[in-house]
């Protein structure tokens, strides 16, 4: 049973096996990171898959900006660098005034101060590129899916091979899964598959499927949608 004032309520054991089987099944999924088994999944009509090669393009920027401000006795790995540009967009939704960095640094307080009070200077070069397209993606997607539910209505949030919850778009938003699919396929499905939402990371696509959410996001296109790669 879901509460109603939860969000992000985990899909048990037999929920995850009945919702990607199905998935599998009727998008005929094949995951792959190679050109030539794209798309990796056939919606059904009517769709439209946009290009959005221009977040990755505004991520590298970022990345450049950690990696001039970064300590050089240390090396930037990726999970330091996903980890630190997320924790800069929990800073700008939450307004938080502090970053919540990895352990390690968070017990060396002079070097956490000074790359906070660096990154807060540098990050304003990335300001009209990955920070704007993605808050901008997140607000119109998330009205989109507001205007195609009701407020006690469930959606499916799937992350490929990794947890996947209940997701009401109407409570309040702490994210989880994001519009973004920066890592991996982030799926928003209608719970009957009538519509959905699918992220694909390598492909740096977004297919939207179903006449009542195409009609609520060609309303508002987020500025990250380039041009139409494929539709049917």
């Amino acid at each position: 049973m879901i509460n109603p004032q939860q969000n992000w309520i985990p899909f048990t054991d037999e929920e995850y096996d009945k919702v990607w089987n199905r998935f599998y099944d009727e998008f005929q999924f094949k995951p792959s990171v190679l050109k030539n088994d794209w798309p990796s999944f056939i919606p059904p009509s009517p769709y439209i898959t946009y290009d959005i090669s221009k977040m990755w393009e505004a991520l590298n920027k970022t990345m450049d900006v950690l990696r001039s401000v970064w300590p050089k006795q240390r090396i930037l790995t990726e999970n330091h660098a996903q980890f630190v540009i997320k924790a800069l967009l929990v800073e700008q939704e939450m307004q938080h005034t502090t970053l919540v960095l990895p352990k390690a640094l968070r017990e060396e307080s002079e070097l956490r101060d000074r790359l906070i009070r660096r990154l807060s200077k540098e990050k304003d070069k990335c300001q009209d590129t990955y920070y704007e397209l993605n808050e901008d993606l997140t607000k119109k997607s998330l009205i989109a899916l507001q205007t195609c539910t009701i407020p006690e209505e469930y959606l499916y949030s799937l992350d490929w091979e990794h947890n996947c919850y209940h997701f009401n778009p109407f409570l309040q938003i702490s994210w989880v899964n994001r519009f973004f699919p920066e890592g991996d396929y982030y799926l928003f499905l209608e719970k009957n598959f009538k519509w959905g939402y699918l992220g694909h990371p390598w492909e740096q696509s977004v297919c939207i499927f179903g006449v009542e959410l195409i009609e609520q996001f060609q309303k508002s296109l987020p500025n990250a949608f380039g041009e139409i790669i494929r539709q049917g």
